[in-house]
């Protein structure tokens, strides 16, 4: 008999237990006349049970009939049952509306966290399981909204921290209740479950509520190792909230992997202050991914690409960031979208910007400083299919030439382009506009 109870036999046979044997745990015996009658060479064990509020407890049965551990009983009970340790005597367990038939347990019964040790403790229960049927749901505290990371903090890893923002989640309905930070201090970090992913931001576990969660750097020297092949964090999809990642230096490995992969943007996702080094793409987006991308103040080393792009629906801005030794700085193409570049600096990448087939507003490239571009065959700058607006930007010292404008609406205005082979190509077409100088 277990998770059980037994009450309100008064009419009639009025016996919780006649002539039985077994083991009965975890059950709720109330109200009723009789609990044990004519028990003899029968074998009845009770194991963290509630025993309360009975006329008669032994009618007829001899001592040794059974065996009692971690329950409530009432004085006598050692008529019929030897008693084992950690039972009660005669102590109200505090039902919550025993007339009404409610047998759950109110706040300061002592039957809550008395049960036997040894036996499991249900979900949300204390730090061991209850007297009685009924498991008292112990109030937990959503952990939120900073959850700190790193020697010495809370939580040793990113994902455990994330884990708990999921579980405090799960206490809400499923829905994130406030904007949350992920504080991530000193140290190195690494994929530490085999999935080849450092974090996951798991949007489609819960409702974003219209909240935004962020994963920050705290102090310097916070690196993500990105796993060969792997991730350093993941952006799950089912957001209509946003996100930013900030602070953080993303290590790979011969160009392997990426820092972050986008699969869920949102209407405002930000990353900011962000190192990439060494991987394949700095940061990854998914195709058919839809939303608002803001890249800011972040580095990007020697990656095969620093931000790739191709078939999403990101609208997306790369502004005062660093391009250094990539082989394509920044890949934006096959999408309904437009792209903002303003402010940044490329050094010897193999093309620094490469555009092609967008949407038909304005993409725009602005104030950029673009030097020592290693593709002779190609372009600092590589427009097709779009419209582009390319203006008072530094373009010198490439191997290739300085623009290409394929198949597009471009204009090229108040540019300084310098020692190149060729200063600015263009495809046969009535719609291409250049003026610079």
């Amino acid at each position: 008999v277990y998770r059980t109870i037994i009450a309100n036999h008064r009419t009639g046979p009025s016996e919780a237990f006649y002539t039985s044997y077994g083991m009965v745990t975890n059950s709720t015996i109330t109200n009723n006349g009789i609990v044990l009658a004519w028990l003899s060479g029968n074998t009845l064990n009770f194991d963290s049970c509630i025993v309360w509020g009975n006329d008669v407890f032994n009618h007829g049965c001899p001592q040794g009939v059974g065996t009692a551990a971690y329950s409530i009983l009432p004085v006598g009970a050692d008529t019929a049952l030897t008693l084992g340790d950690g039972n009660l005597f005669d102590a109200n367990p505090l039902f919550v509306d025993a007339a009404g038939g409610d047998y759950a347990l109110q706040s300061g019964s002592p039957a809550i966290d008395a049960g036997n040790p040894s036996l499991p403790v249900p979900p949300q229960g204390g730090t061991r399981v209850d007297m009685g049927a009924i498991e008292f749901v112990q109030a937990v505290q959503p952990h939120g909204p900073v959850y700190e990371v790193g020697a010495g903090k809370e939580f040793a890893t990113p994902q455990a921290a994330m884990d708990a923002l999921v579980d405090d989640c799960v206490l809400n309905g499923g829905v994130l209740r406030q904007d949350s930070v992920i504080k991530i201090y000193a140290g190195v970090y690494s994929d530490t479950d085999a999935d080849e992913i450092v974090l996951v931001i798991p949007y489609e576990q819960f409702d974003a509520g219209g909240h935004t969660i962020t994963v920050v750097g705290a102090e310097t020297g916070v690196v993500f190792n990105v796993p060969s092949n792997g991730v350093g964090i993941l952006v799950d999809p089912g957001t209509d909230a946003g996100w930013t990642i900030s602070n953080v230096t993303f290590e790979g490995r011969d160009k392997t992997g990426a820092g972050i992969v986008v699969d869920s943007s949102g209407p405002a996702a930000f990353t900011s202050g962000n190192t990439f080094n060494n991987c394949r793409y700095g940061i990854c987006v998914i195709p058919g991914t839809h939303g608002v991308l803001t890249i800011s103040q972040s580095v990007f080393n020697r990656c095969e690409v620093g931000v790739y792009s191709d078939g999403s629906c990101v609208k997306m801005s790369v502004t005062d960031s660093v391009l250094d030794g990539c082989a394509v700085g920044l890949w934006y193409a096959n999408s309904g979208q437009t792209i903002t570049v303003t402010n940044c600096k490329a050094t010897g990448c193999g093309t620094a910007i490469y555009a092609g087939s967008i949407g038909y507003e304005n993409s725009v490239i602005s104030g950029c400083t673009i030097t020592g571009s290693t593709n002779a065959s190609s372009a600092a700058i590589v427009l097709n299919n779009g419209v582009y607006i390319v203006e008072n930007n530094t373009i010198s010292g490439n191997q290739g030439s300085g623009v290409f404008a394929g198949s597009t609406r471009a204009q090229v205005l108040r540019n300084k382009i310098q020692y190149l082979f060729c200063l600015l190509y263009t495809s046969p077409s009535p719609r291409d506009r250049t003026r610079s100088r």
